[in-house]
């Protein structure tokens, strides 16, 4: 291939229909609904240490996934919405992967040559709401399948240049599903363009749920478009119910179709590109306080034309209570911290120093939206910043400050907010939104550690010096106890580290002993 015919893997990942990232569509990362008496808790990750038994009253006995359960790693929302039929690839590399690699039976029979009226059960990659059936096949690339010619591999379209995904009727058999009534030459239930035998493929019914693909428990969640007549009327038609058909993000190529007799075709042709559908991650909608934690987004209470945003931002729910950010103890840690600060933008902070411990987990004790309190971090030590962080390096606020700006804007159109959890109870601000993801910080009970001082520089010390070219020029001497500052030392006291981890002033003591502290009137009282 020449350097000019080259393109980018992430534009090669777009032609097959994904984005930098799968979101975790083929993976078992999420609790069974048939497995968990609460309805309100399947869906979300599930405890991935069987061998202590989950309390859900008890939310720290929840083990989790380092990759499920940051709350940054984008990952596909599963509520209640239709069922699709999904074709795998047998390969690790999605951009490894060529139009034949794509199947759902066997080793090499593709979506299209699947008869209609097909079982569920006998599609070994699966569906939206159903994992491929071999676990092994549970790590390879998935997508919705739409229904292609399965000679050359190109796509199928309607009049309108809308692809026809494949999906699973209310029987529980597959189906085609249209975005408008569609004429198609079948040769015993499949797709042939070389048969005479032409039928009509009724169009996605919205009013109908016998017409549309059946809903199901825990299918993967993706946007919808009110448009009969076209897939991707993106600017007025957006909706997030089953009710209505897929939205396709991108534009497809059409092209003629003439019948083996020389006449037009009803149907149209597209090229070798995958429909690219919108997904509904967590990191965006971590919970359903929306449908009133029933996982379905047709709840005829809920507002489906988007996302809650503005005033309603709160009804995306709140992530530490669906265990999406793994959840921290009370903590001790006796350690020097060298590292890197992140950036800030001209108008922002960086974080200050209470920031410059990046804490990946949920400190906060959650009893309610209105009730919470905080872990300790009990650390002695000393923090050390010394360069800005090579790693680290987006700015510390993901969102900028007003939150309506259009650079707050996701790849997906929809605006993003990372709701960790309601900073504080009941806020409406654009704090309540939620600037950053993944943090919630502990109660900071900091303090040096005066041992340091009397320690032998150990080679990690020696990286922050060098050899002097000259002899020594350095001179020690003891400070009085009558000096002041000593004597302010000296005129210390105990206090009450709370369980919130505030300090309590009451009945504090002298720090030493009586015969130790300045004479006189010199300590306050």
């Amino acid at each position: 291939m020449s350097e000019s015919t080259q393109i980018s893997v992430s534009a090669v990942r777009r032609k097959l229909g994904f984005f930098d990232n799968n979101y975790l569509t083929s993976a078992h990362w999420f609790t069974d609904a048939d497995t968990d008496t609460q309805v309100k808790n399947w869906g979300y990750p599930k405890d991935f240490d069987t061998s202590t038994p989950y309390n859900s009253s008890d939310q720290n006995t929840h083990q989790g996934s380092s990759y499920v359960n940051n709350f940054v790693t984008p990952i596909q929302r599963r509520v209640k919405f239709g069922e699709y039929v999904m074709e795998m690839c047998r390969k690790e590399r999605v951009e490894a992967c060529e139009p034949d690699d794509w199947i759902v039976q066997g080793t090499t029979t593709k979506a299209s040559e699947i008869p209609i009226g097909t079982d569920v059960d006998d599609l070994d990659s699966g569906t939206t709401a159903k994992l491929a059936d071999n676990e092994d096949d549970r790590h390879y690339p998935r997508r919705v399948a739409f229904l292609r010619d399965p000679s050359n591999n190109k796509l199928i379209l309607d009049t309108n240049g809308a692809p026809v995904p494949i999906g699973i009727d209310s029987s529980g058999q597959l189906q085609y599903f249209p975005y408008a009534d569609l004429n198609l030459p079948l040769t015993s239930n499949r797709f042939d363009p070389a048969s005479s035998d032409i039928r009509t493929v009724d169009a996605f019914n919205d009013s109908n749920a016998n017409e549309r693909p059946r809903v199901q428990d825990n299918a993967l969640w993706f946007q919808t478009t009110g448009d009969s007549s076209s897939s991707n009327s993106r600017s007025t038609n957006k909706n997030y119910n089953e009710a209505e058909p897929l939205f396709i993000l991108n534009d497809l190529t059409k092209v003629d179709v003439l019948l083996p007799d020389g006449s037009p075709a009803s149907y149209k042709q597209g090229g070798l590109e995958q429909p690219i559908l919108v997904p509904v991650l967590q990191i965006h909608m971590p919970a359903d306080e929306w449908t009133g934690n029933d996982h379905n987004p047709n709840d005829d209470d809920s507002d489906t034309d988007e996302l809650p945003t503005d005033n309603d931002h709160k009804n995306r729910g709140i992530a530490i209570e669906r265990n999406w950010i793994q959840r921290a103890t009370d903590t001790t840690t006796n350690v020097v911290i060298a590292q890197g600060d992140t950036p800030p933008r001209k108008t922002e902070s960086n974080g200050g120093l209470e920031n410059f411990v990046r804490y990946l987990e949920t400190w906060r004790k959650f009893q309610s939206s209105t009730n919470y309190s905080k872990f300790n971090h009990n650390l002695s030590g000393s923090l050390i910043q010394y360069k800005r962080s090579a790693y680290a390096t987006a700015p510390w606020q993901m969102m900028q400050e007003d939150g309506t700006s259009a650079k707050n804007g996701s790849i997906f159109d929809y605006r993003p907010y990372y709701r960790i959890d309601s900073t504080p109870p009941g806020n409406d601000d654009i704090e309540g939104e939620g600037m950053s993801p993944f943090y919630t910080p502990p109660q900071r009970q900091w303090g040096f550690d005066v041992a340091l001082l009397s320690q032998i520089p150990d080679l990690f010390a020696q990286t922050f010096t060098s050899p002097t070219a000259t002899k020594p020029n350095e001179f020690f001497r003891e400070v009085s106890r009558d000096d002041k500052w000593v004597k302010t030392l000296l005129c210390a006291k105990t206090v009450e580290i709370e369980g919130d981890g505030s300090i309590s002033s009451a009945n504090s003591e002298n720090a030493i002993s009586d015969d130790q502290r300045p004479s006189g009137d010199f300590c306050p009282t």
